[in-house]
């Protein structure tokens, strides 16, 4: 398996695995509504393993999402950081203004680093097979893709459907 393909999974597994929580719905309760084993739902959370896209689809019906969130990397939610950032602004309500200022600094260096950066740039590609769902790829680095790691990018997507297609034949034989 190509780390693009790991990837994916991982992308799938975490959207699912969120979506599992925010609708406090359980792994058996999910496979029970898509027809599939309670161990089939618990490799994909565990990105061990991808649905199907007729799964997905039943998926995204059962949660009311667009498949796109589930196969996509989706950015934070403000719900995720509003703890941090009310602890930081009572902390910083109480610092001089130079001291708010080193804070708003220190943030800055520290995203720019790269190190803690939550969100990759993502890069979508809208020419995809009517039965293939539209797939977003990241560039890590922030910069724009050149046509080379496009092609490399598309051939991995690529790779990555034709393997989930014999696995797919491979189930039914």
């Amino acid at each position: 398996m190509t780390d693009d393909e790991q990837r994916q999974l991982e992308v799938i597994g975490y959207n699912l695995s969120r979506l599992l929580k925010q609708n406090n719905t359980t792994q058996r309760e999910l496979a029970n509504a898509v027809k599939v084993s309670e161990s089939a739902v618990g490799k994909w959370v565990l990105g061990r393993n991808a649905p199907t896209m007729g799964s997905v689809q039943k998926i995204a019906n059962y949660f009311g999402v667009r498949m796109s969130d589930i196969l996509e990397i989706k950015s934070p939610h403000t719900d995720d950081i509003s703890e941090h950032i009310e602890r930081t602004v009572e902390t910083m309500k109480q610092m001089t203004a130079q001291g708010q200022s080193r804070v708003a600094d220190y943030a800055e260096d520290l995203h720019d680093s790269g190190n803690y950066n939550r969100q990759p740039k993502v890069i979508a590609f809208q020419e995809e097979p009517e039965d293939k769902p539209e797939i977003l790829m990241a560039a890590y680095d922030g910069e724009e893709l050149t046509d080379e790691e496009q092609a490399e990018a598309l051939q991995a997507r690529e790779d990555f459907w034709k393997k989930q297609e014999k696995r797919k034949r491979d189930t039914n034989d």
